[in-house]
């Protein structure tokens, strides 16, 4: 990505305050607000007529008919334009892989609205965003109780013992009070960690492990 380079984004949700809320929380340096749609109809309608580098797609709920739509419709039709979704906390979340799978690089909840900037920059550059309080709950869910098959080789055991801490949302810190080692070491087997998985950061690296999610 070139630096300060400037991206296009579209807008869409039923909500007016909320879609004006969320464009406010865009550097007009960084993003051009290209249009707004209040629906899937209108989204389609805009995304023929000029496809944006990014769609934020504010909605009041995650349901099977947002998952069809992102991957019938938008991935298939516009797969050149990354999507990222600002909507309430899901009840069910073992919608997430299904979204992830569909389509989806990014998920922000409403509360956490003022990091939409940070993560339409994360999406574009090619990785994944998780509002932390869904990034937790996949952790606790998942428990990283199975050794990882994903990388070539495998995982060495302390490779093993690191991965399922950070799982849980661990800091470098409390990982080497947890295993009684220094921050530099393991920093060191994260480092192996990511590129035995081939990706750049830690989320991108719970996701490519839990749902085998390639770009």
């Amino acid at each position: 990505m070139v630096k300060n380079q400037a991206f296009t984004v579209a807008i869409t949700g039923p909500d007016s305050l909320f879609r004006r809320e969320i464009r406010g929380s865009l550097s007009e340096e960084r993003f051009e607000i290209l249009w707004e749609a209040e629906g899937y109809e209108n989204t389609i309608l805009e995304l023929e007529k000029l496809a944006p580098d990014l769609l934020i797609l504010s909605l009041p709920d995650c349901d099977v008919g947002l998952i069809s739509f992102l991957e019938e419709t938008l991935s298939q039709r516009f797969p050149s334009t990354r999507k990222l979704l600002v909507a309430p906390d899901p009840s069910v979340s073992g919608i997430l892989p299904q979204l992830l799978r569909a389509g989806l690089k990014g998920y922000v909840v409403n509360e956490d609205v003022s990091s939409v900037y940070n993560a339409a920059i994360v999406v574009l550059q090619g990785g994944y965003w998780l509002s932390q309080c869904i990034a937790e709950k996949m952790f606790q869910e998942a428990a990283f109780t199975q050794p990882v098959a994903l990388a070539p080789g495998g995982f060495t055991s302390r490779e093993q013992e690191i991965f399922r801490l950070m799982g849980r949302g661990l800091s470098d810190e409390e990982i080497a009070q947890s295993l009684g080692i220094s921050q530099r070491t393991v920093r060191f087997h994260l480092r192996h960690i990511l590129d035995k998985l081939g990706v750049a950061t830690r989320v991108k690296a719970i996701i490519r492990a839990l749902f085998d999610l390639r770009d």
